[in-house]
């Protein structure tokens, strides 16, 4: 499967930690959903990566498209 586009990316703060969730659509046209929590990971002995989140659209829960919203509570991040 590959990925043909990213539509949306947001940023959610809740109780366990900033998640970031990405609308993508797949080369069939089907709407995928990912996610993953914000960490930042040791590249070399003094240096570190982090996702940029000024590049993120940061949103509350209920801002977020209803179709969304239902997968997390699916996943029980909500």
């Amino acid at each position: 499967m590959r990925i043909k586009s990213v539509d949306n990316t947001y940023l959610i703060e809740n109780r366990s930690g900033r998640i970031v969730i990405e609308e993508m659509v797949n080369e069939k046209g089907e709407k995928l959903i990912s996610y993953y929590r914000i960490n930042n990971f040791k590249v070399n002995d003094s240096e570190y990566w982090e996702p940029d989140p000024d590049k993120l659209k940061k949103v509350q829960y209920k801002e977020l498209p209803n179709d969304i919203r239902r997968a997390l509570r699916k996943m029980k991040l909500k």
